[in-house]
């Protein structure tokens, strides 16, 4: 009998449904994508110094003071806050009134953004434009990335500003990726964008060591040009070949495998 089978399948026929219509929903949590988070706390690199909160987050960085020598003193140089478990923006201090020094409130330098397969775009500010003849506050730089089904950013688009007298963001240099099957950026292709249009155009690959990514910490909360390669890939970039052109980094390691730099010393880790 027909009906006596197809209600016997229809429990299972529901469950399958359901599991199925479950699947097609799920997306990445767009939380905590770990592009601070390694194995070992990153406690210091060069001149900075990095202070933790109970969650193991990284909540401000410090400057080494320079007055003399013999004044290993450190100044809080910024702070991050963060939005459902991820960096969202890194904020100059207040400065107080100095000798050398005015007044300032405290304001945000970078700020990031995130869609549901990770980080979508990177804000930097300054105090580079001239409004009404006064300093003020300008978006100077932005990054901002695409992602295809492998979860992956594919594209990145770094944008410079036009006029220093109004926010005109242009884009400038145009990257697209491809990964190896460990997740590793290797292949890019940079193209320089003038007036809209590609100018020139550059193939680069990149060759990785076999040890987790601890280059991307301090990367990813850097202040200077943001290295795509460091940030998204699962193991440390240790050389770069552009055309015919090759730079090598010649890394030094800690006992867990975690990048010192160049030099020995250079970035310090707590792995307790």
């Amino acid at each position: 009998n027909l009906n006596m089978l197809f209600f016997r399948f229809l429990p299972i026929v529901i469950i399958y449904i359901f599991v199925i219509g479950c699947k097609k929903e799920e997306v990445p949590n767009p939380k905590n994508f770990g592009y601070l988070t390694t194995q070992c706390k990153l406690v210091s690199w060069g001149m900075y110094f990095l202070k933790y909160d109970s969650h193991n987050r990284i909540t401000e960085i410090h400057k080494k003071g320079t007055s003399s020598p013999w004044d290993p003193t450190t100044a809080l140089y910024r702070t991050l806050e963060y939005e459902n478990g991820e960096l969202k923006r890194i904020i100059v201090p207040k400065l107080e009134p100095k000798d050398f020094d005015e007044a300032r409130d405290a304001w945000t330098e970078v700020e990031y953004e995130y869609g549901p397969y990770g980080l979508t775009a990177i804000r930097k500010f300054g105090y580079d434009g001239i409004r009404n003849g006064k300093s003020a506050r300008m978006e100077t730089d932005r990054y901002e990335f695409k992602y295809n089904n492998s979860h992956k950013p594919f594209e990145m688009l770094t944008y410079a500003y036009f006029s220093i007298e109004v926010d005109d963001l242009r884009v400038r240099v145009r990257d697209t990726f491809e990964y190896d099957s460990k997740g590793n950026l290797t292949d890019a292709i940079s193209e320089s964008i003038i007036d809209g249009k590609v100018d020139a155009s550059l193939p680069i690959k990149y060759f990785y060591d076999d040890y987790p990514n601890t280059t991307k910490v301090p990367s990813f909360i850097g202040l200077e040009y943001i290295m795509a390669d460091r940030v998204f890939s699962t193991n440390n970039p240790i050389r770069v070949q552009y055309s015919q052109d090759a730079s090598n980094s010649n890394y030094d390691y800690d006992d867990h495998g975690n990048v010192l730099s160049k030099s020995s010393g250079t970035i310090a880790w707590d792995c307790q």
